[in-house]
């Protein structure tokens, strides 16, 4: 381990188990103010307060031995796994071998060793073996891997090579090899293969530290003497400047891991939300009373520098895998020419020494009928200076790999393009050939995110574009968007690409529509420059839709694109995000918001690209917050709108668009007398029909002539069905019931209080047999709903049950005022404790309606902090102020809530001014 400038440490006090806990405690809390001192310039130094926690760890445990063991002890005691590299945190724990020929006999005195290193605070993990138990051990490579980090402690010094003599005698570089690979990928899949996780684990996550110590366990096991990074340059391994990359990765994730373990006070790798805001302040990038700006600038910083070091740190861990299994363990290649420039190499399957079948190994190493798993071809270039004499080169190897079908690259071919990528200027990228082989790469599906993903973790990509070099590891400080721009861009690639994929039935039945529209678009070239781009301007302050498309616009003319195919282009990126706000909150069913959305979009072509786009982008952006309700509301947009555009305005007619609805109804209720139909719905109104759809209207219309007798006898009509022909996760519940006020106010909140959360609702007044009634829709998610084994939604209220039944009469006690008043739920019901680590300003915006179905009411416009019984809460309000609610539409985007509610007084006008106000200031204050 490198050291600079350690200070010596203080003499061990007489021992007692309480004098060396108070010596080591006081030398965690000395070593934790200088770091905290040095704030993020303690990356410079955190080797040697690292090196003095072991050094002081190795006293003590050699101090102890010697007492209970003899200075000339038959055993040896040996640091081992962590503790044998030297890399001790405050929480770590400390890997020990005892190790001797006849340990039975000491089995008093190592019971007495490990308690007294418990009384001291020190967690040992313990291994005591003997020298032939060691040689069984270690065919595990869990074991070989710890014991290959043996450092000879005290003791018996005639077993100081032992460990690592075992560890090289079972194995062979290349089963130890093959047994890091697999064990790395089944890491990497468990952190869903991506460094840019919101809440990584600093230690096991791609390209954290694990990704470090393969490098060295490699190195460790094949080369005499290796003992840091710096051993492996003097080897010829590692090349000055990966050293220097390398090291500066470590040290940032030595200062991460250390302010982490004395933060939570315990053994955890987890960069938790609330961890990562403790660890900016210990790091001095803010101050504990900083506002919420300055702090969530802080974290972005702190993140995108953590996101930086990591993707660097995978990479040069893949890369370094590969060129060591390349160079040192010569395996065997078929070689298949492409061209010049170019050819394939395939690395032969080859069998395993029979030796090695032991325990467990079999399944480590993935031995398939006594082989390795086959793999993949690889590109590589004929000669290692070829990007140099032909700098071209660097854009036409990941062309060829598209043309040829192949996803990766030898690492000798890597590791010359990570030399070559500086000669990517700006006179390379102004040259025709460059531009049009740029071009050429996106416009050539086979494994284009594959491709964009190593021309970007290796420098190509970031240097061809500098624009999308500013937002590589770019992060966002909330729950909506969960990877880092450049992560998230490649994504919403790979998800389009993928709209294509027949034979991903997973696929075909979550994007079913918009798959069928992609396949039908013939331009996916555009498609694909619209997604790198589209938030390539993220960062830079000011509207990034905007900036974004006259970023595209430029690229496209500048490549020679036709001035229609860049003004598309730069179109779609300005208005990336107008297909997903007009779903989620508006009227979709309103006439008229489907008739300014589709003279907005003006053509089926448009409409088809803006379609296949959000739908990726928001699936891109959080798949977790996609469901079948966004899925739902997209694709009734879609659909509602091409039918303008095919037929015209005129579909779009309030008196068309109700009469239309009417007769679809009326289809669906054959056995209903039609005088009878058309005499409620004449008392329903015109509002009615707008805010409702056909099968909606069928439903409503049944029940209600069904149940009639409940109105007159002032009791409500209350029912509940699966949302079958909209979001299938959804429920549907019905109320109809004689008009009162705060009607909206308490039904929510009893909603609430059985896991329910609101969508969507619709609340329309009528006139009923001479009753004032209320006809109240709300669209609903089970939040404690389980699924069976095909995923469909189980809940309790779509089937007959106690809970359902306790629904019903407990909202119609409160509708009829037989209730005492309704109690907001606990705040910890269904709550997201992750959510408090956030803070968003509620906002209130209050303006004139303009929906048909809204005409005379005030729409609020609403972002607050998601939370628990969030809808009950604003419900009070509307309440203590006399205000009627006449629909709403509910989004939830990570730990944002962007509501809208249509409002009206008591009466139906609009709210006056004092109103509006006192409705600002009261939401506010509720809710701030």
């Amino acid at each position: 381990m490198t050291q600079t400038n350690l200070p010596p440490l203080p003499p061990l006090p007489p021992y007692t188990p309480a004098a060396y806990k108070a010596y080591l405690n006081e030398l965690n809390a000395d070593i934790d103010r200088q770091i905290c001192k040095q704030g993020i310039h303690a990356t410079q130094t955190i080797d040697s307060h690292i090196a003095r926690r072991t050094q002081a760890v190795d006293s003590i445990l050699v101090s102890i031995f010697e007492a209970l063991f003899g200075t000339d002890s038959e055993l040896g005691l040996f640091a081992i796994g962590g503790y044998g590299r030297g890399e001790l945190f405050p929480a770590s724990d400390v890997d020990i071998l005892i190790l001797g020929d006849d340990t039975d006999s000491h089995q008093t005195q190592i019971e007495t060793f490990v308690a007294d290193l418990w009384d001291i605070g020190i967690e040992p993990a313990i291994s005591v073996r003997t020298v032939s138990d060691t040689m069984t051990a270690v065919t595990e490579h869990t074991v070989a891997t710890a014991l290959l980090e043996a450092r000879f402690l005290v003791g018996n010094d005639t077993l100081t090579d032992v460990p690592t003599l075992a560890v090289k005698g079972a194995w062979t570089a290349k089963a130890f090899f093959g047994a890091k690979m697999s064990e790395s990928k089944a890491r990497y899949l468990a952190h869903n293969a991506t460094e840019y996780n919101l809440e990584p684990n600093i230690k096991t996550a791609p390209g954290t530290l694990r990704d470090l110590h393969i490098i060295l366990w490699l190195g460790k096991f094949y080369f005499d003497g290796v003992r840091d990074f710096h051993d492996l340059v003097e080897v010829g391994f590692l090349s000055p400047d990966k050293y220097a990359t390398l090291e500066s990765a470590k040290r940032f994730l030595w200062c991460l891991r250390h302010h982490l373990h004395t933060h939570v006070a315990r053994h955890d790798d987890r960069l938790l939300f609330d961890r990562q805001r403790a660890i900016a302040v210990s790091m001095g990038l803010a101050h504990a009373d900083d506002d919420n700006r300055q702090i969530t600038h802080a974290l972005e910083r702190l993140m995108r520098t953590y996101y930086r070091h990591a993707m660097t740190t995978a990479s040069l861990s893949e890369l370094l895998c590969a060129y060591f299994n390349e160079n040192y363990l010569n395996p065997e290649f078929i070689t298949t020419p492409i061209d010049e420039h170019f050819y394939a190499i395939t690395e032969q399957a080859s069998p395993i020494d029979s030796s090695l079948h032991q325990d467990g190994l079999a399944k480590d190493v993935l031995i398939k009928q006594g082989k390795l798993p086959s793999h993949d071809p690889k590109i590589a270039v004929h000669d290692p200076h070829a990007f140099d004499k032909n700098p071209a080169l660097l854009l036409r190897i990941f062309l060829v790999m598209g043309q040829q079908g192949i996803k990766k690259i030898s690492a000798n071919t890597l590791r010359a393009i990570y030399l070559a990528t500086p000669r990517i200027d700006d006179d390379y990228r102004q040259h025709p050939t460059h531009q049009a082989l740029f071009l050429a790469n996106l416009q050539e599906p086979n494994y284009l995110f594959h491709r964009l993903r190593l021309m970007k973790r290796f420098g190509v990509l970031g240097s061809y574009l500098p624009a999308f070099g500013q937002i590589m590891g770019l992060m966002q400080y909330d729950l909506f968007h969960r990877y880092t721009v450049d992560a998230h861009t490649l994504l919403l690639i790979r998800i389009l690409h993928r709209l294509t994929d027949v034979d991903n039935e997973i696929y075909q039945q979550k994007f079913d529509l918009v798959s069928q529209i992609y396949k039908q678009i013939h331009r996916k070239d555009i498609l694909v420059i619209v997604a790198l781009f589209h938030d390539i301007a993220k960062g830079r302050g000011g509207n990034h839709s905007e900036l974004g498309a006259i970023d595209v616009y430029e690229f496209c003319t500048s490549h020679g694109m036709a001035e229609s195919d860049s003004q598309f282009a730069s179109w779609l990126v300005r208005e990336h995000l107008t297909m997903s706000l007009t779903a989620q909150k508006q009227d979709i069913s309103d006439p008229d918001v489907i008739a300014r959305f589709a003279h907005f979009v003006g053509s089926v072509s448009r409409l088809n690209h803006l379609y296949a786009l959000t739908v990726a982008d928001m699936n891109a952006t959080n798949s977790e917050l996609w469901n079948s309700w966004r899925a739902s509301l997209l694709k009734q947009l879609y659909i509602s709108t091409r039918r303008v555009l095919n037929l015209g305005m005129g579909v779009v007619d309030k008196d068309v668009y109700i009469t239309g609805r009417k007769s679809k109804a009326q289809a669906l209720l054959t056995d209903i007398d039609p005088t009878t139909l058309h005499a409620l719905w004449d008392e329903l109104g015109d509002e009615y029909f707008l805010k409702h759809k056909k099968l909606d209207i069928a439903w409503q219309s049944r029940v209600i002539l069904e149940q009639k007798s409940a109105i007159q006898d002032a009791r409500p009509i209350i029912t509940i069905r699966s949302h079958t022909d909209l979001a299938l996760d959804a429920i549907q519940l019905f109320i109809c019931t004689p008009d009162r006020d705060d009607l909206f106010a308490i039904s929510v909140c009893v909603l609430d209080r059985f896991g329910l959360s609101v969508l969507d609702a619709t609340i329309v007044s009528a006139t009923i047999d001479g009753v004032p009634s209320a006809l109240d829709s709300y669209v609903l998610i089970d939040r404690f709903a389980a699924r069976d084994e095909h995923g469909t939604l189980m809940s309790d209220f779509l089937t007959p049950s106690d809970r359902r039944d306790e629904l019903v009469s407990e909202l119609s006690q409160a509708l009829t005022g037989n209730a005492p008043k309704c109690q907001i739920a606990s705040a910890s019901f269904g709550f997201n404790l992750t959510l408090k680590h956030f803070n968003v300003p509620t906002q209130v915006h209050i303006e004139r309606a303009t929906p048909f179905a809204h005409q005379g009411h005030h729409a609020l416009s609403l972002i607050t902090k998601d939370r628990p019984a969030l809808l009950a809460k604003i419900g009070q309000v509307f309440s203590k102020l006399g205000v009627a609610v006449h629909g709403a539409r509910i989004t939830t985007l990570g730990e944002r809530a962007e509501d809208i509610f249509y409002l009206s007084d008591k009466d139906g006008g609009l709210l006056d001014d004092d109103t509006i106000e006192s409705l600002k200031v009261a939401l506010i204050e509720i809710l701030q």
